[in-house]
């Protein structure tokens, strides 16, 4: 997981990344994010396409940066003592830098 930012009481929001964590969030919270994520990494992959032209070996180079940037973000928050609060699914607008609204 990776730090996103600090929230309100002491809580931190940290960013799902893998499937494993994924795994690990559906088990700790009895819900079907690690479905979700899935179904959503799944979409990303199908849709990114190599550059024009690369060799064979080089035609892998962008997916993992571009399936970050096309699946919405998984997200949870946890207590200052690493209880979790809750989780969520932000999607990105098209275009858009910014994830969260102040």
């Amino acid at each position: 997981m990776r730090y996103v930012c600090d929230a309100p009481g002491g809580a931190t929001w940290f960013r799902i990344e893998t499937e494993a964590e994924a795994e690990t969030e559906a088990a700790l919270m009895r819900h079907a994010v690690d479905k979700y994520f899935r179904r959503h990494e799944a979409s990303a992959r199908e849709s990114y396409r190599a550059p024009k032209g690369a060799p064979s070996f080089e035609q892998e180079i962008g997916l993992k940066d571009h399936i970050a940037k096309a699946m919405p973000l998984f997200v949870t928050l946890r207590a200052d003592d690493g209880r979790h609060w809750l989780r969520r699914c932000c999607r990105r607008e098209a275009g858009s830098k910014q994830v969260f609204a102040s």
